[in-house]
């Protein structure tokens, strides 16, 4: 397409979408203000207030420290914190529980454009999503990691893959349990059925939110099993009450 004819598209669709705008208004989903043509689900004074963790990858950040002395990935990241008094977790609320997963494409790009100068996606060859147990799928219609998968893949191009690793049970909320307790609720919740789907590649496995490590940890202990497996981790938040010091922090 001509740089003519794609610029002559765009301004067909931006106005078409101004025209449904109008017609068919749409709110933030976090303060309820009218959104205007350029803005999709949050408004900019909301999308601009969620606490970004800026950790862009770095080496030692809080989520890879979650895993040192108990699990070998290759590199973790999370684009921002989840705050129960926050506008986080109003957002994670609308993704998860109100039917909105286009919250998790929109922001499965935003996390992938966040670590595109980085080599964060660097030798990564696939992304597999923490699973949803099967009547918890059906009951909400969609898994909420899969739709953030889905926009990590539209800015990357690395595929999804969804047929390895399923989920066997269903784990009732963690919400209110201590970490050694979410670890034994966790404890063969999952189950890899396809290992020549990941056997020898390098895994992105994508979590909505991560706490203290044990979905994940799950997750980690079934891909293993499969044969050279490299892990790394992808989360759009990180819960909990971890430091908000910078990778490499020094206090002096």
């Amino acid at each position: 397409m001509s740089p003519y004819k794609k610029t002559l598209s765009q301004r067909i669709g931006r106005l078409i979408k101004e025209v449904a705008d109008v017609l068919y208004p749409r709110y933030c989903c976090i303060c309820g203000r009218k959104l205007n043509s350029d803005t999709d689900n949050l408004c900019g004074v909301c999308f601009t207030n969620l606490p970004f963790t800026h950790f862009k990858g770095a080496k030692g950040n809080t989520v890879e420290r979650l895993f040192w002395g108990v699990a070998e990935i290759e590199r973790a990241n999370a684009l921002m914190y989840y705050d129960i008094d926050d506008r986080s977790r109003m957002l994670l609320y609308e993704l998860k529980y109100n039917g909105h997963d286009d919250i998790g494409v929109q922001f499965g790009r935003i996390m992938a454009k966040d670590l595109e100068e980085t080599d964060f996606f660097e030798g990564i060859d696939c992304i597999v999503p923490v699973p949803l147990y099967h009547k918890k799928l059906k009951s909400r219609r969609y898994n909420q990691s899969e739709r953030i998968g889905q926009g990590v893949f539209e800015i990357t191009g690395i595929p999804v893959e969804t047929k390895a690793l399923i989920r066997i049970k269903d784990t009732p909320t963690q919400t209110k349990l201590t970490k050694e307790e979410r670890q034994e609720n966790m404890a063969g919740a999952f189950k890899l059925v396809d290992t020549g789907r990941i056997a020898g590649k390098h895994v992105l496995l994508i979590d909505d939110v991560v706490t203290t490590n044990s979905t994940l940890l799950s997750c980690i202990e079934e891909l293993k099993k499969a044969e050279s497996v490299k892990i790394s981790i992808l989360t759009l938040a990180l819960a909990g009450k971890h430091s908000k010091r910078p990778p490499h922090y020094s206090p002096v």
